[in-house]
């Protein structure tokens, strides 16, 4: 499959074209600046001229590539989000592929691509990253950070952005606006809902997540004490009706 490389080579002849067309001034939404690996350390650095939502995702370079990981973020300015690599790599890829995604009209749009050559090896990370992590970091600012995870939460200060993940492509959906809370309230009160993802404010002052159920029945939801976020309890919901804490994270 030249696939993967001959799509992004025409996905981006496209964007190049539409944005030819903007005048000058709009022509330029966002740029991925740099792009380098460090150790085990991928890190991409830009600068984003348009106060929207980006999502960035890296990929194995190869003939059927892998995510490596995603990042989302929103504002104007510059900006760098660092994915941990993890070897063994298997012995096609000759480096990462870096797409930038704007949102523009409920949907995420690639608006620049890099690559970066060199695939380290476990040697390399020191121990840093080599093997399985005790907590799936993604290399981003969710503070959900299971791999199981349906859906996504990231703090903008006193913010709550939810944003729904095919868990398929591992790609981010068109974010879920929620309600700044108000006071406690004396019962549960949704303050957010979308793509089937339910957010509520509970009478406790935390917040309560749950994911749309998953083919097999099963429903992934966390509760966390509001943005900034100090903790993070994981739980999955299992056809029967039982609930179980899946993890309790620290951040």
């Amino acid at each position: 499959m030249r696939g993967f490389r001959t799509i992004l080579l025409v996905l981006m002849l496209v964007v190049i074209g539409a944005i030819a067309a903007l005048p000058a001034s709009a022509a330029l939404v966002a740029e991925v600046e740099e792009v380098g690996i460090d150790g085990c350390t991928l890190t991409v650095a830009g600068t984003s001229y348009l106060d929207t939502t980006y999502l960035i995702e890296v990929y194995t370079s190869e003939s059927s590539p892998t995510l490596v990981g995603s990042a989302i973020f929103t504002g104007v300015g510059a900006f760098q989000e660092d994915f941990d690599l993890e070897p063994p790599f298997d012995d096609g890829v000759d480096g990462f592929d870096v797409i930038l995604y704007s949102l523009f009209k409920d949907e995420f749009s690639p608006i620049d691509y890099d690559f970066v050559s060199g695939v380290p090896t476990v040697d390399d990370c020191d121990g840093s990253s080599a093997g399985a992590p005790e907590i799936f970091d993604p290399g981003d600012a969710r503070i959900n950070r299971q791999p199981y995870a349906t859906f996504t939460v990231v703090c903008f200060a006193s913010t709550i952005v939810v944003y729904p993940i095919d868990l398929v492509t591992g790609e981010a959906g068109i974010p879920i606006e929620t309600q700044e809370p108000d006071g406690l309230p004396s019962d549960d009160l949704p303050i957010g809902f979308g793509s089937g993802i339910q957010v509520f404010q509970l009478p406790s002052g935390e917040i309560l997540v749950i994911g749309a159920p998953g083919s097999d029945g099963k429903i992934y939801s966390i509760i966390f004490d509001g943005c900034p976020a100090t903790y993070v309890d994981a739980f999955m919901t299992f056809p029967d009706g039982t609930r179980v804490m899946t993890e309790h994270d620290e951040l």
